[in-house]
Parts: structure tokens; C-alpha cells; sequence
């Protein structure tokens, strides 16, 4: 499993994780052109790319996933709570929906349900070929019932700067 954080923060997000035999995005807060040369710089072109990952719909995560979408063709895994606020961004053909526990290629992936504000928030604990790593982005707390599926991974993306209070 490699790992490269392409974009963070509140000007865009995006990750890019790739196995020997497939390739995806978490997340697409940033331009097509943004995450083309970001891309580039690590020799993947947009259309080895077959699906996009969204952690909630926050326009820093989701900025440029209509024009990827439509450059390249990807489709676009979701949990379905997350239609509703996404529908206007990507057509129907391009959405999938996922459960709490999916694979994409040899990677198994389960789903970390978060706290923001937003209908549908959501981590991911990625597993492939005996590594795995945790995503999480945008959230105030982590619920205590994944904290034992967390434990021990070998890379831990966490952003956790989302305070009700504060936003209040």
C-alpha cells in the first residue's frame, strides 16, 4: 500500500492510495488541473483512477470531483446517506453505494462513522497485502466502538480540528 496526501486543509483535500493492481482517490477538494499535476508528480495520470472515495461533502472535499468525474469517467463510492448533498455534483451513473464494509481491488475497507456537520460523515480503515491505515478527517470525536478496529494500523491520517462549539 502506498500513500501520497496530494492536498489538506480548508483549501482542498485529497489522497491518493494505490496498491500493485489499483489505484483511488479519497476525496477531490481540489481542481482537476490541481490533482493532474499533483498526479504527475508521482507519474499516475487521472485516468488510471477508477473510483473516488468522499469523507462528507464540504466543498474542500469535494471541489473538483465533477470535473474529474467527468474528464475520466470514475465513479464515486458512497455511503447512501450521502446522496442527497452529493446528487447535484455527480451524475447517478457515477455514483455507487457503499456498505459499512466494501473492497476496491485487493484493498478491504470498513467504514468509520464521524462526527461533523454534514448528513453523512465518514473515515475509512483501509487493509492490502498486511498494511493498513486509518483515515479521518474533519471530526470532533472518534465513537469508542471503532477504537479497537483502529488499534495498531501502520499509517494514521487524523485531522480532528471539527468543534461544534466553536463553529457555533
Amino acid at each position: 500500500m502506498q500513500v501520497q496526501i496530494l492536498a489538506s486543509g480548508s483549501k482542498g483535500n485529497a489522497t491518493v492510495v494505490r496498491s500493485e493492481t489499483v489505484t483511488f482517490l479519497i476525496d477531490l477538494g481540489i481542481s482537476y488541473a490541481a490533482v493532474k499535476n499533483a498526479l504527475a508528480k508521482i507519474n499516475i495520470a487521472p485516468q488510471e483512477i477508477p473510483v473516488v472515495l468522499i469523507t462528507h461533502t464540504h466543498n474542500d472535499h469535494i471541489k473538483g470531483l465533477t470535473s474529474f468525474i467527468q474528464k475520466t469517467n470514475a465513479k464515486c463510492l458512497i455511503p447512501r446517506g450521502m446522496y442527497d448533498e452529493l446528487k447535484e455534483y455527480v451524475p447517478d451513473q457515477h455514483i455507487e453505494f457503499i456498505d459499512d464494509t466494501f473492497t476496491i481491488g485487493d484493498f478491504k475497507i470498513r467504514l468509520i462513522h464521524t462526527s461533523h456537520d454534514t448528513a453523512c460523515s465518514v473515515g475509512y480503515i483501509i487493509e492490502n497485502d498486511q498494511r493498513s491505515m486509518v483515515y479521518v478527517t474533519d471530526t470532533g470525536y472518534i465513537n469508542e466502538r471503532y477504537l479497537k478496529q483502529m488499534k495498531n494500523k501502520d499509517i494514521y491520517i487524523i485531522e480532528s480540528n471539527h468543534d461544534e462549539k466553536m463553529l457555533m
